[in-house]
């Protein structure tokens, strides 16, 4: 098995503990590291959008709310949108539906939580993908600070800079 990702050194560290921890099963995995822009070339010759791997590590985008139209059936990536993100190839009606319900509901309704829960729970049941963690983003500030909202989905602590003030 050949297991793609970066040449970033957490990559390649992460990549290191799980060849370790599968040769412990009995499976040989070979790590191929790549810069970013290989892995994540489009088209069908990319790695990930073209799926020319057995395994693959690679980080995506977060936000506040779970991010189901990941896995849609709709975003297999294929000829003319190789930029849609299922680069697993994940197929499952019932996911689609739950996911689908989920994304055409009032953000905050019944429809909405139970639409995103049922899409998690087909997703943890079926597991298209395995995310092994999320980077945290600590932020620090003197009490008075005010303003100051981070925000997962933000490259930086300071996004709302003309929000923040200090208290006298």
């Amino acid at each position: 098995i050949t297991y793609r990702t970066t040449d970033e050194p957490l990559r390649l560290q992460t990549a290191q503990l799980i060849q370790t921890y599968l040769a412990a099963c009995g499976i040989r995995v070979s790590i191929e590291t790549m810069p970013s822009e290989a892995l994540f070339a489009p088209g069908p010759e990319g790695v990930l959008f073209g799926r020319r791997f057995d395994l693959a590590q690679f980080s995506w985008r977060t936000a506040p709310d779970p991010l189901c139209d990941l896995f849609l059936s709709s975003q297999i990536p294929d000829v003319g949108h190789w930029d849609r993100p299922n680069v697993v190839g994940f197929l499952d009606d019932e996911y689609d539906t739950a996911c689908l319900s989920a994304l055409e509901a009032l953000p905050g309704s019944t429809e909405y939580v139970t639409g995103h829960v049922e899409a998690q729970r087909i997703f943890s049941e079926r597991l298209p993908v395995l995310p092994l963690f999320q980077r945290l983003k600590v932020t620090l500030a003197r009490t008075s600070v005010i303003g100051l909202a981070p925000d997962p989905t933000q490259t930086s602590e300071l996004w709302n800079i003309e929000q923040l003030d200090l208290r006298p």
